[in-house]
């Protein structure tokens, strides 16, 4: 997502928001299910320590190189890599599918499109119930939203 708006910004990246984050991993060899324990449960990545996250085997997966689905509840640097360096088993293929309810669903390697209004505000409107605070209703920006769902290419 790209967008002029601090406000968004932070409302996307702020791990208190809560706002989920879903990835497609490929790894390196397959996670014993107390690797995947621990990586559901949090680990400690240097100063820091990760929340608990959903992760699930995804389809299509081979023995060599299985697939997950990661959603994350907060945006450190490089997190899903580094959760799963920790555990011995190394990411090969990695991308973002999802931001709370914006999705990259139709849009081409290398393309983008503008977001509707309407897809802002019920982002906002979500992201803002993620976190299930009562005075949380009030717009959190008042700078115009200028917001892109891009797809990169490799």
């Amino acid at each position: 997502m790209l967008t002029n708006d601090g406000d968004l910004t932070k409302l996307i990246t702020t791990a208190r928001e809560h706002v989920p984050k879903v990835y497609h991993a490929k790894v390196k060899g397959t996670p014993t299910p107390e690797a995947i324990a621990r990586l559901r449960k949090g680990i400690s990545l240097g100063q820091h320590r990760t929340m608990q996250q959903r992760l699930n085997r995804s389809k299509p997966a081979t023995a060599a190189m299985p697939g997950f689905e990661v959603t994350l509840y907060e945006g450190r640097n490089q997190q899903v890599r580094k959760m799963f360096d920790a555990v011995g088993h190394s990411v090969v293929k990695l991308r973002r599918v999802r931001i709370g309810s914006l999705t990259d669903e139709g849009i081409k390697p290398g393309k983008h499109r503008m977001l509707e209004p309407e897809e802002i505000k019920i982002f906002i409107k979500r992201a803002v119930s993620y976190r299930d605070k009562p005075d949380a209703a009030k717009s959190p920006s008042k700078s115009p939203h200028i917001g892109r769902v891009r797809r990169k290419t490799r």
